[in-house]
Order: structure tokens, then C-alpha cells, then sequence
């Protein structure tokens, strides 16, 4: 329980530090967006556009995250999550917005991300994943006392995941002092 409360209140710290750097973040989202649509419309004469539908907007979104373009794959995957809230794959659209964010090392973007898909989705088919994502974070952060607590979540609540068993070696890497090393 002590460990539980714990955790919880680093996850106030950890949202406390989101919420500025999200703030600034913004900021120079909506700067880098005017200028690279500026550069675009001077390029090929206007903006490329995403499809409107569910379908064909997952579909180009997914292709987008294939082929390694993480920036236009998490516009494509929120755009989708905003448009298609009640879509079955909105969970697994801001699942893979979290994904896009690990992948270029922006770890309380990408922990934000997958807290939304907790909150908002737990009975999806991505909270496992997004579970495991979370102690992947707190691993990065150097804070396996809170990582074990979420890999053992999986362990414990998802027994078919096929996150269980690199959750269990996670768990035993922690337990041996083998991960996040100072």
C-alpha cells in the first residue's frame, strides 16, 4: 500500500512536470506546424491532407508509423483519436501517439499517452501494452521500484497478455539490479 501511494504521488510529480513542459511544448508545436505548412504550401502548392474517414485515416495513419515518420504518424493517430472517439481503435490510436513519443525519446510525453488510454480506455485490447509502457517509462526515468509495480500489474491482472512474460523478466532484471543502473 505504502508503495502504491508512493507511486501515485510520483505520478502527480511526473504529470506536474508534463503539464510545463507540455505547455512550452505546445508553444512550439504551433510555431513548427505554421512553419512547416508554410514550407509545404510553398513546396507542392498546399498541404497534404489526411483522409477524413476512420478507415482510410488509421489505415495512412498506421502506414505513416511503418515507414518511421513518427511526427505525421501521432498527427495522423490523434487526429483520429479526436475525430473517432467511440471508434473501437481510438485506444489503440493513442496508444500508438504514446509509441511515437518513446520512440524519439520523449518519455512523459509518451507516459501522458499511455495514461490517457488507462483512464479513458482499461478494458481495452492495448491496456496491457500500455501498462507495460508505463514501467518502460519509470525504467527510463531510473525508477524501478515504480516500473515493478506496473509490470507486475501485468503479470498479475493480464495472464494471455503477450506482454507477461517481458514483464516477468523485467521483474526479475529489477529484482537483480540489472536495470536502471545510476
Amino acid at each position: 500500500l505504502a508503495q502504491v501511494l508512493e507511486v501515485r504521488s510520483a505520478v502527480g510529480n511526473i504529470q506536474g512536470d508534463h503539464d510545463l513542459l507540455k505547455r512550452k511544448m505546445d508553444a512550439l508545436d504551433k510555431d513548427y506546424e505554421l512553419f512547416k505548412n508554410d514550407v509545404a504550401e510553398r513546396l507542392t502548392g498546399g498541404t497534404t491532407r489526411l483522409p477524413a474517414d476512420a478507415e482510410g485515416l488509421f489505415a495512412v495513419a498506421n502506414q505513416l508509423l511503418a515507414a518511421g515518420n513518427q511526427a505525421e504518424a501521432r498527427r495522423a493517430f490523434e487526429t483520429f483519436a479526436t475525430s473517432f472517439p467511440k471508434d473501437p481503435r481510438a485506444a489503440k490510436a493513442r496508444f500508438n501517439v504514446g509509441e511515437t513519443y518513446l520512440k524519439e525519446g520523449k518519455a512523459l510525453e509518451a507516459f501522458e499517452e499511455y495514461r490517457v488510454v488507462l483512464k479513458s480506455f482499461p478494458n481495452s485490447d492495448v491496456a496491457d501494452a500500455a501498462t507495460f509502457r508505463v514501467g518502460d517509462v519509470f525504467v527510463a526515468r531510473k525508477e524501478c521500484d515504480k516500473a515493478k509495480v506496473f509490470y507486475e500489474e501485468v503479470v498479475s491482472k493480464w495472464k494471455r497478455s503477450e506482454y507477461r512474460k517481458d514483464a516477468q523478466a523485467r521483474i526479475k532484471d529489477i529484482e537483480r539490479g540489472s536495470l536502471c543502473k545510476k
